[in-house]
């Protein structure tokens, strides 16, 4: 007995498009993550640029100075300069709190127990040693390397 059977068709492959849900999740997921990886390095970047305009124009203001007193003051009236335009929360901040301020993030204390002590009175020094304006300038220069204390 001979039935008519035809031959059996199998059915279209899947196509590729529409993508199944699972790949729109990670589509989404990963253009998050890019966007976010990019305001992160942008923030960065901008705040690398911020850093160095600082610097240079710290080191304008020093080179016009030869005096090791008159680069200690230049050095302590630019720090509290910088500090109020970055964090005008703090600007009442003097001596010893201001000096805390400056030591927050760091563990040896450089301003309160280093050379740092010179800036709370440094508008008012007749004169100071060479080596010691020195340290505090050099101190001074690598906070504002390192960009605003939290």
């Amino acid at each position: 007995m001979d039935l008519p059977l035809r031959d059996i068709h199998l059915p279209p492959e899947p196509s590729w498009w529409p993508p199944a849900p699972g790949w729109w999740l990670l589509a989404a997921v990963l253009l998050i993550a890019v966007f976010l990886l990019y305001r992160r390095l942008r923030a960065q970047a901008l705040a690398r640029r911020a850093r160095r305009r600082v610097l240079s124009q710290f080191e304008a203001e020093l080179a016009q100075r030869s005096d090791a007193t008159d680069r200690l003051r230049c050095a302590a009236a630019f720090l509290r300069r910088w500090q109020m335009k970055t964090r005008p929360d703090l600007v009442a901040l003097r001596g010893e709190a201001w000096l805390e301020w400056l030591d927050a993030d760091a563990a040896e204390r450089p301003y309160s127990q280093g050379p740092g002590r010179m800036l709370v009175d440094a508008l008012y020094r007749p004169d100071c040693e060479r080596e010691a304006a020195d340290a505090c300038v050099a101190l001074v220069r690598d906070t504002l390397a390192r960009g605003v204390p939290a």
